[in-house]
């Protein structure tokens, strides 16, 4: 058996390497993963110019692979660095144009955590009119989907019934979950009034539900 002593060391040739440059036969997909982990790194050393750069080289890549999904996050990302430095003009314009790279009604949980981000940044800004138009949006969308559940839930039954067989593709996004994100918000940012009838609507749609709502509204009231 060899000595572990006489083995030769082996160069780590992975030590000094750009991250922000592909690896030799690496996928188009791992780089972009490994880019915006590497500008959230930036953003949390608070290198902000840096990580603007590297956002700023995403966004102009003309690569196929880099798609609205992609777009999407590398806008999330650019609304985190603007909110970061206090530049919440710039925070709610990159998270509407993340919004926009979305299909509503395939992502709603994407376009719901960009339109949340995008209410609060307008908070933030003092822009309260115009966060008012977005957590009105908001609202709109999700009795839109409450309308698309329940007629689903109706057509299932009736398959049920029949003996037929119903395939589920996803787990419905709960209208309570999307309210109290929005409610949380305007209530971390004192806005009480504007909270409450977004909770008191987050319970009126989820008969058995909305714990988070009913919580938030009761300490409320305590208050």
């Amino acid at each position: 058996m060899a000595n572990a002593a006489n083995k030769p060391k082996t160069r780590n040739k992975n030590k000094n390497r750009d991250v922000t440059k592909p690896r030799h036969g690496g996928k188009k997909r791992q780089l972009l993963t490994r880019r915006l982990a590497y500008t959230t790194d930036l953003v949390n050393k608070k290198r902000y110019e840096d990580a603007l750069v590297v956002l700023d080289d995403l966004l102009k890549e003309k690569d196929t692979k880099v798609n609205n999904r992609w777009k999407y996050k590398i806008l999330l990302q650019l609304a985190r660095l603007f909110t970061q430095q206090g530049q919440h003009a710039k925070a709610a314009r990159a998270y509407a144009s993340a919004g926009r790279k979305i299909d509503q009604s395939k992502r709603p949980r994407f376009w719901l955590r960009a339109a949340v981000g995008q209410c609060l940044a307008h908070i933030k800004r003092g822009n309260l009119k115009r966060a008012n138009i977005v957590s009105k949006e908001v609202v709109r969308f999700v009795k839109d989907i409450k309308k698309v559940d329940d007629q689903w839930q109706k057509e299932a039954k009736k398959k049920i019934r029949r003996g037929e067989v119903v395939n589920v593709n996803e787990r419905p996004y709960r209208p309570s979950v999307a309210l109290c994100k929005l409610a949380n918000a305007l209530m971390d940012n004192g806005l009480i009034s504007e909270a409450k009838p977004i909770y008191k609507l987050a319970i009126d749609m989820t008969e058995y539900g909305a714990s988070r709502a009913r919580t938030a509204l009761a300490r409320i009231y305590l208050s």
